[in-house]
């Protein structure tokens, strides 16, 4: 989503904070089990998500990333690095972050550092990982060298 000036509107927008977060009733599916077509990195290494369900995203997410995979070019595959997050693990992300960028960058206002923030970590009251809704993600040759996508998932670790 972006703004009428061009500028991405950030989960921490006001007009984001004020949407509420709706229980759908869609099921979940392990991007592991459930035999989806997807790359998945079980290593973990990018990541501090160690739960169990770590791979697991609403069950439209995964058909979305099916179909983005199938108009990929031949030699790129996606490979999933994240799904769900427990929203005690995205409070703790989001809160380890707020203070490395307030160290980090000492003149910012708190406006700012909220902002700043919010271009790689949700606030927790919004975070789509904690509903199964989002998925961390990159492009992988079919050898596995992978392509830098411009934002280190090494925010997220523990």
């Amino acid at each position: 989503m972006t703004s009428d000036l061009g500028k991405p509107i950030l989960l921490s927008d006001p007009r984001i904070l004020q949407v509420k977060v709706q229980e759908i009733g869609e099921p979940f599916v392990d991007l592991l089990t459930d035999h989806i077509a997807l790359e998945v990195d079980r290593t973990r290494s990018q990541i501090g998500n160690m739960t169990a369900h770590f791979a697991c995203v609403r069950r439209s997410v995964a058909f979305r990333l099916v179909e983005a995979q199938r108009q990929l070019p031949k030699n790129l595959l996606l490979q999933v690095k994240e799904g769900f997050r427990p929203q005690s693990l995205q409070i703790k992300f989001y809160e380890d972050y707020l203070r490395r960028v307030a160290r980090e960058r000492p003149s910012f206002s708190p406006e700012s550092i909220v902002e700043e923030v919010a271009a790689f970590v949700a606030p927790p009251e919004v975070a789509p990982h904690c509903t199964g809704g989002a998925v961390d993600l990159t492009l992988m040759g079919l050898g596995g060298e992978k392509t830098d996508m411009g934002s280190p998932l090494q925010l997220h670790r523990a």
